[in-house]
């Protein structure tokens, strides 16, 4: 816990808990992005499973390594999500293992996403209607998008687009990820996680949920904005 003085929105007493360990300061503006936490694991598992040897090395080679080695993915998904979903890597973490607590992150911002300085974006809203999400965020930001900005901007953020510009830019995804960055820039779509985990291996999700975020949080990371208007809640 850490103490922050505002000049608004809260009040100079108020104590602040670290929002997942990132600096708070009133001057900056925070744009957190969220996702359905079984979409997460969907694609964490793409990345996880094309871990390269080379990658392994680097991480755990570390002369100044902290901590446990970083684990080989285990080749049964399910067992990776029935570790993700119940463990933690750090004590105060109850799922994320073997990398950060996905729920418990989300939900440290959303205890203040009051402040005016803080925008909440969700995946699924970005693949409705990616336009008006762009829109919002510039409005935010308050930057103003003329002429051809808007189209530019559609382009360049396309699942093809990043994958063509990270291919020639980012040769370090063909270290890091067998197909690099074709495995990295993936799919981009939700729900696949329907056709992969059972109905126990959901009930897990649905008892770690309710003990590391709220409803409201709940509702918008699985179904993003629309789910909060229909309950009266602005995100």
């Amino acid at each position: 816990m850490w103490a922050l003085h505002l000049t608004g929105g809260l009040s100079e007493t108020q104590v602040l808990r670290a929002l997942d360990g990132l600096p708070f300061y009133p001057q900056v503006k925070y744009i957190v992005v969220g996702r359905d936490p079984r979409d997460v694991f969907m694609s964490l598992w793409n990345h996880y499973a094309n871990h390269t040897v080379e990658f392994y090395a680097f991480i755990n080679d570390l002369p100044d390594r902290v901590g446990a080695p970083f684990p080989v993915c285990a080749q049964d998904i399910h067992a990776v999500w029935r570790a993700w979903i119940t463990q933690g890597w750090f004590a105060w973490e109850s799922e994320g293992y073997p990398y950060w607590g996905n729920l418990q992150h989300t939900q440290t911002w959303w205890n203040y996403r009051q402040l005016d300085n803080i925008c909440f974006v969700h995946y699924t809203d970005l693949l409705a209607d990616l336009a008006g999400e762009i829109g919002r965020i510039a409005t935010f930001l308050k930057i103003e998008l003329r002429g051809a900005a808007l189209p530019a901007l559609l382009d360049a953020v396309s699942l093809a687009a990043m994958r063509s510009a990270a291919e020639k830019t980012r040769p370090i995804l063909e270290q890091t990820w067998h197909g690099g960055a074709t495995t990295f820039f993936f799919n981009g779509t939700n729900g696949r996680w329907r056709d992969v985990l059972a109905p126990e291996e959901l009930l897990l999700y649905e008892q770690t949920a309710s003990r590391v975020v709220t409803a409201a949080c709940r509702r918008w990371l699985e179904q993003g904005r629309a789910a909060l208007t229909a309950h009266g809640v602005v995100a």
